[in-house]
Formats: structure tokens, C-alpha cells, sequence
């Protein structure tokens, strides 16, 4: 199978990482590149999902208030 083009895809919508202190992250992004959604995992294995403005400000996340360090 052969491999597109560079630039056939369009604007990059989807990022995959994991961070050097442990965390993991997948971020969503607009038609324009922007981020959208991220969703994490840090490395005390506390879950959160942020919704973001055009602006990259969050304007909703799950859960509402950032946990302790140990989920708390």
C-alpha cells in the first residue's frame, strides 16, 4: 500500500501522547486545528475530561474540581 502525500490528510484532529512524568492524553481537535477535547490520564491514575472554546480556555470538565493527588 502506498503512503499519501504529505498534506492529504488535511489539519491534524487527533493527538496521542504520554507524558515523561507518567500522565496520558488524547486530544480532539476543530476543522482548524484548535484542541477541543482532551481527555487524561495523570500518573496517579486520576481521570478528567475538558471541553475547550475556540480560545483553548476550558468550559466544562469532569470532575468539576481538580481531585488530589490520589484521586481525593
Amino acid at each position: 500500500m502506498a503512503s499519501a502525500p504529505p498534506g492529504t490528510f488535511g489539519t491534524p484532529r487527533m493527538f496521542i501522547d504520554r507524558g515523561a512524568g507518567g500522565e496520558a492524553e488524547v486530544v480532539l481537535a476543530d476543522s482548524k486545528g484548535r484542541d477541543r477535547i482532551r481527555l487524561k490520564v495523570d500518573a496517579g491514575d486520576v481521570p478528567s475530561l475538558e471541553f475547550l472554546d475556540e480560545e483553548g480556555k476550558t468550559v466544562y470538565r469532569l470532575p468539576p474540581e481538580a481531585p488530589g493527588p490520589r484521586g481525593d
